[in-house]
């Protein structure tokens, strides 16, 4: 068996799977102050770890005896990058690149989460793309800065036009992911001539309604971990 782990900006999420196919037998999401719970997967045989949160990795390490942290340079043996600074691109970003190319070697990939990431790879060529406040925080940081702005949680409006504080916030989030991600989308196929988009992350359930000619895929960054495994660590 084979435990992936995904190390986000706000949760844990894992898998298990089989180890000489990408076949989730079990999986699971945790808050970060929950790491310790993964110590009953100590023993599996493979444990491979993507992580955009390096301080929790001193963590997961002994929580899980060591296991395989992908990096990088492990990525861009599977495709190309014209990422300036590649050692500040986040992992996560990559994997999902890796699992889109299961579908083509041209495509978006969008991935709704902590931040909102609108990526573009061009014939196996991770281009770079967008980074924008995901649909929580932008609802947090209106909260901190506008004293008399509640904090709400995320929701699909009923309506574009607020009728009230609460439906205000909650339109003005939603529809600006939406308005903007359609956007990117739309310069890229003009830009490039991009046909696939995938659509990923943990809040993309609210978005489904809104792009139903586009792909869905929750579990594209452990696609990309896992291939990236089976070549090189397995």
């Amino acid at each position: 068996m084979l435990l992936l782990v995904d190390i986000g900006n706000s949760a844990v999420k894992w898998i298990i799977s089989e180890t000489d196919r990408y076949q989730p037998l079990r999986k699971g999401i945790l808050n970060h102050d929950q790491i310790e719970e993964l110590r009953k997967f100590k023993d599996i045989p493979y444990k491979v770890v993507a992580s955009v949160k390096p301080s929790l990795n001193p963590k997961l390490a002994e929580v899980l005896k060591n296991p395989i942290f992908v990096k990088n340079e492990d990525c861009l043996r599977f495709i190309s990058s014209e990422y300036e600074t590649t050692h500040t691109l986040g992992v996560d970003r990559l994997l999902n690149a890796i699992g889109g190319l299961n579908y083509a070697d041209t495509f978006c990939v969008v991935s709704f989460g902590t931040a909102t990431v609108v990526d573009l790879v061009v014939e196996k060529t991770f281009l770079g793309g967008a980074i924008f406040l995901g649909m929580e925080k932008h609802l947090k940081c209106l909260n901190i800065h506008a004293e008399q702005l509640p904090m709400e949680k995320p929701q699909i409006p009923q309506r574009p036009i607020g009728k009230n504080t609460k439906e205000c916030l909650l339109s003005g989030v939603f529809y600006s992911q939406l308005f903007a991600v359609k956007g990117f989308v739309q310069t890229y196929k003009e830009l490039y001539g991009v046909e696939k988009v995938i659509l990923t992350g943990g809040s993309l359930d609210f978005f489904i309604s809104q792009f139903e000619s586009f792909v869905f895929d929750k579990e594209l960054l452990f696609k990309g971990l896992f291939k990236v495994f089976y070549e090189v660590y397995f």
